[in-house]
C-alpha cells in the first residue's frame, strides 16, 4: 500500500498485478508514503484497510487499485510459485501439476482466497463497499495513464516481475472448472466499469 496525503490518495497493492511496477513507479513522487516494510499493510486487502482508515489517518480519501481475471490470475500464481528457485519453501508448488494446484485451492487446502480472488480483496466484507478507482491488468496502459494524469507524463511503470513460462501445460483446459466453482468472482470482473483515466471522471 501507498498513500498520497496531498492528494488524498490511497493505492492498495494487489497480488499477481504488476504490483511491484506500481510501488516503483509511484515510489519517486515526493511525498508518497511507502507501507512496504510492513508485512500487515504491504498487500492490505480493502476490509483490513477500512478497519486501519483512522489510524493511517485516510478517511475520505480514494482508494485506487488494479485486479486480473480471475482465471489468469491462478495461472500467474502457479508460475510465480512453480519456480525452481522456490525449491524448500512452503509456498513451492513445482511438485504439483496444475490441476492439483487447482484442486487445493478449491477445495480450501491452501488457504489462498484473498490472493487469488480479486473480488474479496476489493470488497469490505462487513458493509459490502468497494475499492473507488479499480482498474483492469489487461488494460494496464489505461492505469498509466491515470497516474500520468495524476502525476506527469514522466511517471511510467516499469515492466517488472514477470513470470516464467511453464513448460507443456494446457492452463485452457481448466477455466471453465475454475469458473464454476467461483462464478461471483467472474461476474465481479465483468461487470466492471470501464477503468477511468482521470479521477475527476467519477
Amino acid at each position: 500500500m501507498m498513500i498520497d496525503y496531498d492528494r488524498k490518495l490511497v493505492f492498495l497493492s494487489n497480488r499477481k498485478v504488476a504490483s511491484t511496477s506500481m510501488e516503483r513507479a509511484l515510489g519517486q513522487v515526493k511525498g508518497m508514503a511507502r507501507m512496504n516494510g510492513n508485512p500487515v499493510l504491504k498487500h492490505i486487502d480493502y476490509t483490513r484497510y477500512k478497519r486501519m482508515e483512522q489510524p493511517l489517518r485516510t478517511k475520505g480519501f480514494t482508494t485506487i487499485t488494479v485486479v486480473r481475471e480471475p482465471f489468469d490470475k491462478a495461472v500467474s500464481w502457479y508460475k510465480f510459485r512453480a519456480r525452481p528457485e522456490l525449491k524448500g519453501d512452503p509456498r513451492y508448488v513445482g511438485h504439483l501439476d496444475f490441476e492439483t494446484f487447482l484442486t487445493n485451492f478449491i477445495t480450501g487446502k491452501s488457504g489462498w482466497a484473498m490472493e487469488f480472488l480479486d473480488n474479496l480483496f476489493c470488497t469490505d466484507s462487513r458493509s459490502g463497499e468497494t475499492v473507488d478507482v479499480i482498474h483492469r491488468y489487461e488494460k494496464l496502459g489505461a492505469f498509466e495513464t491515470l497516474l500520468q494524469n495524476i502525476y506527469g507524463d514522466d511517471l511510467t511503470l516499469p515492466h517488472l516481475n514477470v513470470s516464467a513460462a511453464v513448460a507443456d501445460t494446457d492452463f485452457a483446459m481448466h477455466r471453465a472448472r475454475y469458473e464454476a466453482a467461483f462464478p461471483e468472482a467472474f461476474d465481479w470482473y465483468r461487470a466492471l466499469p470501464a477503468p477511468l483515466e482521470t479521477l475527476g471522471s467519477r
